[in-house]
């Protein structure tokens, strides 16, 4: 987080701005919200909202850090979430469903698309179908089924809400089938595609 957009009291105005009945309790101690400091985001813009009604959350990773820790990841995300329903007295404890929209189909091989639009448009429709419950398309990759045989295997992934795809590199895709070990990068092998198919 850079110094110019970090303001520890942000989440204290919007607040203040929404509701002006809701009590809040800012945090002025310097050592918890120096920039950098883990519990600045926490306390300035997650920690005003526990005493609301929150129905859902989109969590939009960024990459600064994409290269730190990532083996424990996975705990860390899933220990957030469960740190965050117990913040909000484990009434949220009743939603299950937590989905991650894909972006491996915009092309850009990068893990920061210059397009955040799309970004946003399919996290919101994502939203839409899996909080809300609404009939709405929203097109991510999704991985229909795995067929294996003696001397090939073969993905297949249906993309939703896309009206056209265009095969630029069959390279880029791998794979790997050797269980809690696929955290070591050369069990990875590439898969080469081999033909696009438009349903």
């Amino acid at each position: 987080m850079n110094q110019k957009d970090s303001d520890p009291t942000t989440g204290l105005k919007l607040m203040r701005n929404l509701n002006r009945d809701v009590p809040i309790q800012p945090y002025d101690n310097p050592s918890v919200t120096t920039t950098l400091n883990h519990s600045n985001l926490f306390n300035a813009m997650i920690y005003p909202f526990t005493c609301t009604v929150v129905y859902g959350a989109i969590w939009y990773q960024g990459e600064t850090n994409a290269g730190y820790n990532t083996d424990k990841y996975a705990c860390l995300f899933s220990k957030m979430i469960q740190y965050w329903r117990q913040t909000w007295n484990e009434r949220a404890n009743d939603i299950a469903d937590i989905y991650f929209p894909f972006v491996i189909n915009n092309c850009e091989f990068n893990v920061c698309p210059r397009y955040k639009h799309d970004v946003g448009y399919r996290l919101s429709r994502s939203g839409l179908a899996v909080a809300y419950g609404q009939q709405v398309e929203f097109p991510d990759p999704i991985v229909q089924s795995v067929a294996y045989s003696t001397d090939s295997r073969t993905v297949h992934i249906i993309y939703t809400g896309v009206s056209n795809i265009e095969l630029r590199n069959p390279n880029g895709f791998e794979v790997c089938c050797q269980g809690s070990l696929c955290s070591k990068d050369k069990l990875w092998i590439p898969a080469t595609i081999s033909n696009v198919c438009l349903l």
